[in-house]
């Protein structure tokens, strides 16, 4: 059935209240707007949510986030090795917005859910209110289909993510995924 990841994208955009121009409402007002999204790739091969980590960095670093149909189906154009998006409902998961570094366990708790096996990225964006990344933070945790006996998924780090999967070129994949965490202050939790 092929190798199952999933990559989730906590996105976060700082809002900006412009003066009213001749009475009106601003045109370049921006609310700040949070925007959590599931992203199911079929044939990942663990790593591969990693990868997609990276496009989704590259081809959004210097979007605003909007919510309307449209902009939702644009963001998913960024890889099209997806076989499944969704957004998230603040009422219905409100964990999922929280910040990452105080929602580990939620996160953990979530590679139970949909079709997966080899393990989840979680990757979590702040942007500027016109777009751009000032600082993010990521997690990887173990499939269960990685796990051994009865170990129940775990945080692990990227290198352990990239490497249980036998990625032939894991050194150079890590140093990619390093200084593109570097250039954008992305931490790993």
């Amino acid at each position: 059935m092929g190798q199952r990841t999933q990559l989730y994208i906590i996105d976060r955009q700082k809002g900006k209240d412009y003066p009213d121009v001749d009475g009106k409402p601003n045109p370049n007002n921006c609310p700040a707007t949070t925007i959590v999204s599931h992203y199911h790739n079929q044939w990942g091969y663990g790593y591969r949510a990693l990868f997609d980590a990276l496009a989704y960095i590259f081809t959004t670093r210097n979007q605003r986030l909007k919510l309307g149909k449209a902009d939702w189906n644009k963001r998913a154009e960024w890889c099209n090795n997806l076989f499944h998006c969704e957004d998230f409902k603040k009422k219905e998961e409100p964990q999922a917005f929280k910040p990452l570094a105080d929602s580990l366990n939620f996160w953990r708790e979530q590679v139970d859910r949909g079709d997966n096996n080899n393990g989840i990225v979680v990757l979590e964006l702040s942007r500027h209110e016109h777009g751009h990344i000032e600082s993010g933070a990521i997690a990887c945790y173990k499939g269960t289909e990685d796990c051994k006996d009865k170990e129940q998924p775990a945080k692990i780090t990227i290198a352990d993510f990239i490497l249980q999967h036998g990625e032939k070129a894991g050194e150079q994949t890590l140093s990619v995924i390093k200084s593109v965490h570097e250039l954008y202050d992305i931490i790993e939790l």
